[in-house]
């Protein structure tokens, strides 16, 4: 199989890990094409600013999926997986001229609910999509016409692992995008006393006076450094978008996977697969966020066998997994 993953790139993003998992197994070959484009010239941050005003200028846009599209066309490929933000933004008459070319165009959506585009994504001629959203899957099997499949994200085998000392650093860590439902919830911990850092994107614009500025530790982690940190702060904090439905995100499975703790917001499908409190601490509410981790705080060693069996917990939930599932299906439709 020759396979052509389109979407974003960037050092552990979902598009380079699904790369290089379906690399891992034999007799699957993967690429990546970067959609919409990014500029590697000297200049390239004002290139990328420019490229990103484009996705509001529909002739350039129009431009790029001819691009793509000739790509597909020139090489020769058994499969293109168009993933998340590329699903956003493609047109179905795009996904009608790739399929032309290859066996099978499919989709794999892992964001939230809110961010789909209903006349790109929802209409557009996908052989086959997977959703990391369980309660998406079951709302869209509703009330379309296709058949959704339920695919979790997960973690890149040999990346995210065991790293450094428990505990050696009694700080609440959060990994990731601040978006305004999670700087409010940061807030109120700060407020309340609580000790957070805070690795990844920083404050958006709209919040650049928040009190969170003293909290920022440092831009975009990734790989060994990232797990080094779920492994060595006393817990890691992991919350969801209002518009995520029933899902496990990708940070729960890289936390686990690297031996952190995770102390994560409910959702009926992370009560199923993982029980509770038995390999991550759940909360339904800031009472009970708090409770937790007063008492991680107070004795963080008696979470150890929590930090270990969350290890256990997610053997099977690497994205060489999900690549062999993948794949597994894409032959089943080729049949």
């Amino acid at each position: 199989m020759e396979i052509l993953i389109v979407g974003g790139a960037g050092p552990d993003s979902l598009e380079e890990n699904l790369k290089a998992s379906f690399n891992s197994l034999e007799n699957i070959s993967a690429i990546l094409y970067i959609f919409p484009p990014k500029s590697t010239f000297e200049k390239g941050k004002v290139l990328n600013f420019l490229l990103k005003k484009s996705l509001r200028f529909p002739p350039l846009m129009r431009h790029f999926e001819r691009r793509l599209v000739r790509f597909v066309k020139k090489n020769n490929l058994s499969d293109v997986i168009v993933l998340t933000g590329a699903v956003k933004l493609l047109r179905p008459e795009t996904i009608s001229r790739m399929k032309n070319y290859v066996k099978s165009v499919s989709c794999w959506f892992v964001d939230a609910s809110v961010n789909l585009n209903p006349s790109n994504s929802l209409n557009a001629p996908y052989d086959i999509v997977f959703l990391a959203d369980r309660g998406l899957r079951d709302y869209l099997g509703m009330v379309g016409s296709r058949d959704y499949r339920f695919l979790s994200e997960g973690y890149l085998e040999g990346r995210h692992l065991p790293l450094g000392q428990p505990n050696s650093k009694m700080r609440i860590a959060i990994v990731g995008s601040l978006y305004p439902e999670r700087i409010s919830l940061l807030e109120k911990l700060v407020r309340d006393g609580y000790p957070i850092s805070i690795y990844g994107f920083g404050l958006p614009r709209s919040h650049r006076n928040s009190i969170l500025k003293g909290y920022i530790q440092g831009g975009l982690v990734s790989f060994e450094n990232k797990s080094q940190i779920f492994r060595e702060h006393v817990c890691v904090l992991n919350s969801f978008l209002p518009s995520h439905l029933d899902i496990i995100n990708c940070r729960v499975f890289e936390v686990l996977a690297s031996g952190g703790l995770l102390v994560t917001q409910h959702s009926e499908i992370i009560e199923e697969k993982f029980g509770t409190n038995q390999s991550l601490i759940t909360f339904n509410n800031y009472i009970e966020l708090t409770r937790s981790l007063d008492s991680i705080l107070a004795n963080p060693e008696s979470f150890n066998l929590v930090r270990e069996s969350g290890i256990e917990s997610v053997r099977y939930d690497s994205l060489k997994s999900r690549a062999i599932e993948i794949s597994t299906e894409l032959r089943k439709f080729h049949n």
